[in-house]
């Protein structure tokens, strides 16, 4: 007996709503957005609106099911809406399960009809892009639900209907769509007993990718047979086998209830009380909700299966990846606090040049560069930007940005030049690459990006409005960003393959004595390299600047080049603070009393050291 409507909707929609907020607030779809560019090609999820965009689509099997996942993948920046998209897909995989099971007359099982939804949870916390994989999926289960309505008695006309909509089906979601007819065989083989339907479906299923994709449209046969499973780059590496799973747990359940239920009959047949479910053999799956309600309080079952799936959500969540990118989409988005309270949580083997790169931005944009930047992991040696190594297209964009802000616009132009030739039309770049011709007065070139930005949907108005002003201040003389940095940007006409950071940084400063960026990231440059004494020779700049005092590990390069040659260099009206002589103090005890150096290090991040430029310089490590 199947369960009461109205405790029924009660169950799926707590569930459902539990879902959406996980979706929403754990796995943050704006994540799952900005890891395009990085974890999946933007090539294939690039969308722009117009025919000319739209029409190639038509001419290829699953050209329309890619276009419509292009279109949605939009909405994953709004965390809200990606979430409602990923729970509707959840849903329909949900009600799918029910007319699965009903076909058998067998009960709603609560495991079994949300296991498609954990599986959802899963690949969509691997921060990968399976949109596609997953709308292919609803398209052959809707053509499987539409066919039981349609489909004729006999033999002939239900062949003639199951090949006109494997056709379709094929062509609307390319080879994803061959779960269709593996349903229709298992239905027509194990439930309605007409084995010939079963065989035409497998026909079908076999001939229509050969013909179609291979023969018609030139297809290899894998991507002609297997395209659903790892489309492009569409899925990463890790979650090809949870979209395998999630296709075949669909016939597995068909194939497993009609069995369950043939099984129940016949040992019914056999007994002298036959009952359509006798309770020796449910008993066991229907206590534990596999196939029915059981014993148990519908409640407390629902309750259970939510844990259970949130348990195996949170257990199977990228966790460590999922922490930087939070960092690294805040910093791409100037919310410099946020950043931060993300690297502060970030392990310290997840770090490399471009989180580095992220957390040193973030301290210079709260303030923070010379007062904290060795509470993070830093890496001892000499600082280049090498321009003909081989990068990632995000790496670039990102290098492309900092060059950018600092003044190395030539640099800058180069980088994002980059990320374009690697990842095409991606709006954020197309973006950059205006600014960068607008402050270079290259107006002609910027409105090329802006009128190849404004065909992008979430991005028209921000490229209208940029086209309307630069045609009423051509240049934006009146932009405040454009005319700072215009002010800061280097004169040499070209860019450098290699980037000395140190060199690039010095003409910056000297260029512009207004480019307080340039001075904090050189004097952070000297720090990491071991050189109080350049420190030191730059501490003048602290009063063309407009600081207030020293900050903080400035002040301990003074005490590290004082403690070498003999006393401190004259501050003026600036004074150490008792906070920093003490810590030395601290440090230079302990590395007094303690010869051995792991004890040493072990002594002094318990002294509250393991933070401070002391630390760093003598131990060469610091974030501790």
């Amino acid at each position: 007996m199947l369960a009461p409507a109205w405790p029924f909707r009660v169950e799926t929609g707590t569930f459902f709503l539990l879902f959406y907020l996980y979706v929403w607030l754990v796995i943050d779809p704006r994540l799952i957005h900005h890891t395009i560019g990085i974890l999946t090609s933007y090539h294939v999820l690039s969308f722009s609106t117009g025919w000319q965009f739209f029409w190639p689509f038509l001419g290829q099997p699953g050209g329309l099911v890619e276009y419509g996942a292009r279109f949605l993948s939009l909405f994953f920046c709004f965390g809200w809406a990606g979430a409602l998209i990923v729970t509707a897909l959840a849903w329909t995989t949900c009600f799918a399960i029910d007319v699965l099971t009903r076909l058998a007359n067998s009960p709603r099982g609560i495991v079994i009809r949300y296991g498609p939804a954990v599986l959802l949870l899963v690949m969509f916390g691997s921060y990968g892009h399976p949109l596609r994989t997953v709308l292919s999926l609803v398209v052959a289960l809707a053509c499987f639900v539409l066919y039981l309505r349609l489909a004729p008695r006999g033999v002939a006309k239900p062949a003639a209907v199951l090949l006109a909509m494997c056709l379709l089906a094929y062509y609307i979601a390319g080879a994803g769509s061959l779960l269709f007819p593996v349903l229709v065989a298992i239905d027509s083989v194990l439930i309605r007993r007409r084995t010939l339907v079963g065989l035409a479906a497998l026909l079908c299923g076999l001939a229509v990718p050969w013909f179609v994709g291979s023969m018609l449209f030139q297809l290899s046969l894998r991507r002609a047979y297997g395209d659903f499973l790892v489309p492009e780059a569409e899925v990463v590496l890790w979650n090809w086998r949870h979209a395998l799973l999630l296709y075949l747990y669909f016939p597995a359940v068909l194939a497993g209830v009609a069995l369950h239920q043939a099984m129940l009959a016949r040992r019914s047949s056999n007994s002298r009380d036959p009952q359509p479910f006798p309770a020796e053999s449910s008993s066991t799956a229907m206590r534990f909700g596999i196939l029915g309600r059981g014993k148990a309080s519908r409640g407390i079952q629902v309750a259970a299966v939510c844990l259970a799936a949130g348990a195996v959500a949170q257990f199977m969540l990228h966790t460590d990846g999922m922490v930087a990118f939070q960092a690294d989409y805040y910093c791409q988005r100037e919310m410099w606090p946020e950043a931060l309270e993300a690297a502060g949580k970030m392990p310290t083997a997840e770090y490399d040049s471009r989180h580095n790169r992220n957390v040193m931005l973030a301290l210079y944009h709260t303030g923070g560069l010379g007062d904290e930047m060795f509470r993070y992991p830093q890496a001892p040696g000499v600082v280049q930007y090498d321009m003909l190594e081989g990068k990632d297209s995000h790496t670039y964009f990102q290098e492309s940005r900092f060059f950018l802000e600092l003044g190395l616009v030539n640099e800058a132009e180069k980088c994002a030049h980059e990320a374009f030739a690697l990842e095409g039309d991606m709006p954020t770049i197309l973006n950059h690459l205006a600014v960068i011709n607008i402050v270079k007065n290259q107006l002609e070139t910027a409105q090329v990006f802006l009128n190849a930005l404004s065909r992008k949907p979430l991005y028209r108005q921000l490229a209208k409005n940029m086209l309307r002003r630069l045609s009423d201040d051509p240049g934006l003389e009146s932009d405040p960003r454009v005319q700072q940095i215009r002010r800061s940007m280097a004169t040499e006409d070209g860019a450098f393959l290699i980037v000395n950071h140190e060199a690039s940084l010095r003409r910056l400063v000297e260029k512009n004595p207004d480019n307080r960026m340039a001075f904090e990231f050189l004097m952070a440059h000297y720090l990491c390299v071991a050189r109080p004494d350049k420190v030191v020779e730059n501490l003048p700049h602290l009063h063309r600047f407009r600081y207030r005092r020293i900050p903080r590990h400035f002040q301990e390069a003074i005490v590290l080049h004082a403690a070498k040659n003999g006393g401190p260099p004259p501050l003026g009206e600036f004074q150490l603070a008792s906070e920093t002589l003490a810590d030395a103090r601290t440090f230079f005890d302990i590395l007094k009393s303690t010869p051995n150096r792991d004890r040493a290090i072990q002594k002094a991040v318990d002294a509250g050291l393991g933070g401070s430029y002391y630390f760093y310089y003598r131990f060469g490590m610091s974030g501790l």
